[in-house]
């Protein structure tokens, strides 16, 4: 009894932390966490447009992973292997999240971070080695900044806008990475259910004619369907006489 209790207890506490590790924020949150943004100090807004831009990295990384169980283990504990910032971006890389171009522009915004989050002197967005490594993120700066944001520095302005525009790649990122797992799991299972009717597809005869025993869950257009099934069949076909075959002669 005490042990069913545990186990219980546990599965509980590894929910609690796949849930804690995707850190979904809701609209509400996200739209506080941006309004603060806003309206604080540059140490404040170089700091939280990095954690939000990280957020959206670990969210795309867990898409990565086979078993997240202990996402928190990897991601939040001091010892765990994408723990730092640094961790996450060349794990995300060697994962194909993006390419190298990507990562060194990721590593740009993490020096920037580092350095408000351990300064302990007064620090702007005017310092100018801040100011030279911004520089660099020019190349994403919103070309139709809203008004509340003119009284800001450039600089500012270059690094909000490049991490939330990787904030926005990472989350397209990981949504992709969603739908490709979901297409090969539909593969594999269609690959499956193809064996299992192997003997009446290899008729001589349209593949076609066949897709009305296609499982639920696989219909896309048709063309899709008989498409993926021929690459599936491996060559199965090729002994079956064509479409022009069949109807010769009549």
């Amino acid at each position: 009894m005490g042990r069913g209790r545990n186990r219980g207890r546990r599965k509980r506490k590894e929910a609690q932390q796949v849930e804690t590790a995707k850190r979904d924020l809701s609209d509400e949150q996200l739209s506080a966490t941006l309004a603060e943004i806003e309206s604080g100090s540059d140490r404040v807004a170089a700091i939280m447009c990095a954690a939000l831009m990280e957020n959206s990295l670990i969210g795309a990384m867990l898409t990565c992973l086979k078993d997240a169980a202990d996402s928190e283990k990897l991601f939040d504990d001091v010892r765990g292997p994408y723990s730092t910032m640094y961790g996450k971006i060349m794990a995300a890389r060697a994962m194909g999240l993006f390419n190298a171009k990507v990562e060194e522009i990721l590593h740009q915004i993490r020096k920037i971070r580092n350095k408000f989050a351990h300064s302990v002197l007064s620090l702007d967005f005017t310092d100018k080695e801040v100011a030279g490594w911004c520089e660099k993120l020019k190349p994403f700066e919103d070309k139709e900044p809203h008004e509340k944001r003119a009284k800001f520095s450039d600089a500012r302005r270059y690094y909000e806008d490049a991490c939330m525009h990787f904030t926005v790649h990472l989350i397209a990122a990981g949504t992709r990475n969603i739908h490709e797992r979901v297409e090969h799991l539909k593969n594999k299972q269609l690959a499956e259910w193809f064996e299992r009717n192997r003997d009446i597809l290899i008729r001589p005869t349209k593949l076609n004619d066949f897709l009305g025993l296609i499982p639920p869950g696989f219909k896309g257009s048709d063309k899709d369907v008989s498409g993926r099934l021929a690459v599936i069949a491996g060559g199965a076909h090729d002994d079956a006489p064509s479409t022009s075959d069949n109807h010769r002669g009549s």
